[in-house]
């Protein structure tokens, strides 16, 4: 299995979202196929040199244009803005330079079908074209739908009335082209079946996991400080409501530990987050000085900050079908887990199932500070999990399973 692996993100840029199609080249070389990659230059911004250095030393990575993304001039704020206002994406060039390099590729080397890492129109738009041009079958695999407005009851962020139009008529004309999809959720695969009429044949659920090569060398769990408990977030902080009443508890909490001469539990964010935002909402408290906000920080030592938490906050925005990268990453760091619950109930879900940790309503402070109190008394003990369904080999497995069937498939129709 030679495939071409179209995607708008990846490494040297960092993020969850780069995750998902890295991790899968890594661990698809590993099994023998040999996927080729076309992404964009990308020379500035979120960097993280962690997950170059994860990639096999032979894996076949172009980088075609300079993604939008990376470049911090006037100028490419000003095209950045128009491209996001009125344009289904700002990768619009990055998309036909792609299409130029898969048709050069083809000219030394024989594909078997094209993977679309759908984070941009421009991706798939990009990706259905080389299928054609190669008469090969594409997969497409969803981490992000673009139509927010029509399928979630909650939106982090709108579009314009041109750009939404625009993104939807392109993904209705171009989803029929696509053999199979993979989705991260299943209420992603409920919306690709209900609101894009997509048959449930071609929809494969394939969540999101955690590298377990990323935690097998690290030693942070005998750095825990049972007398210093530390929370910690890692990521980006999508609703500012749960991280209020998050707060809120911790402040009452720790007036309580103060008077019982307890040390106070630290509340630590890591991540690409406005800083001022997230601090203006710590200041509202007089003991704030408990709570501390830090940037982005490289996934190896993000990694290291997970296993070496008392406990994990989970605050996800009511978002329909989206299931956070970090759970998965949580889970590997085998630490409990708090979920402040925000109408995500297939996450919920999956929490209460494996037994992950406390849920609490993400509006109720009283209730979060009694989960953090259980998980204090021990209430909650995790290990490491040996379920082969939460890690990225497996989820590679799944991926190239549904790359071959279309290939199968493709070739019984010829």
């Amino acid at each position: 299995m030679r495939f071409l692996v179209i995607t708008a993100t990846f490494p040297p840029r960092g993020g969850s979202s780069v995750q998902r199609v890295a991790k899968f080249c890594k661990y698809a070389k590993r099994l023998g196929a040999e996927p080729v990659v076309i992404t964009a230059r990308f020379d500035g911004g979120l960097l993280d040199e962690t997950l170059m250095r994860d990639l096999p030393r032979d894996l076949e990575v172009h980088h075609v244009t300079h993604s939008m993304l990376g470049s911090t001039s006037l100028l490419s704020r000003v095209k950045r803005r128009f491209a996001r206002r009125f344009l289904p994406d700002e990768h619009g060039a990055w998309g036909r330079a792609a299409y130029r390099k898969a048709r050069h590729l083809a000219q030394t080397g024989h594909f078997d079908a094209v993977f679309v890492s759908y984070g941009s129109p421009s991706a798939l738009r990009a990706g259905i074209a080389i299928g054609k041009m190669l008469d090969i079958p594409v997969v497409t695999d969803i981490r992000d739908f673009k139509q927010k407005d029509a399928i979630n009851r909650k939106k982090i962020q709108g579009f314009s009335m041109v750009r939404r139009l625009l993104i939807g008529r392109l993904e209705r004309s171009l989803f029929p082209d696509v053999s199979k999809f993979s989705v991260v959720s299943k209420s992603y695969a409920q919306s690709l079946s209900s609101f894009y009429d997509v048959r449930s044949d071609r929809i494969e659920v394939i969540y999101n996991g955690y590298d377990a090569d990323d935690f097998r060398h690290h030693d942070a769990p005998h750095e825990i400080n049972p007398g210093a408990p530390v929370l910690r977030y890692v990521g980006f902080v999508t609703h500012i409501p749960s991280f209020r009443n998050l707060v809120a508890a911790l402040s009452k909490l720790n007036d309580a530990r103060l008077v019982d001469r307890q040390p106070p539990v630290r509340l630590e964010i890591y991540g690409e987050n406005r800083a001022s935002n997230l601090q203006e909402v710590i200041n509202a408290y007089p003991n704030a000085e408990f709570c501390a906000v830090y940037g982005y920080v490289p996934h190896d030592e993000a990694v290291r900050k997970m296993l070496s938490a008392t406990a994990l906050i989970l605050l996800q925005h009511g978002e329909a079908g989206v299931l956070t990268g970090k759970l998965f990453e949580y889970i590997g760091a085998a630490r409990p887990i708090l979920l402040l619950h925000n109408d995500n109930y297939e996450l919920k879900a999956l929490v209460e199932e494996h037994e992950l940790g406390p849920v609490a309503e993400h509006d109720r402070p009283g209730e979060i500070k009694s989960a953090i109190e259980n998980i204090l008394a021990g209430k909650y003990v995790s290990e490491i999990s040996d379920n082969v369904n939460f890690q990225r080999a497996f989820q590679a497995e799944q991926f190239l399973k549904i790359l071959n069937a279309a290939v199968t498939s493709k070739q019984g129709k010829i």
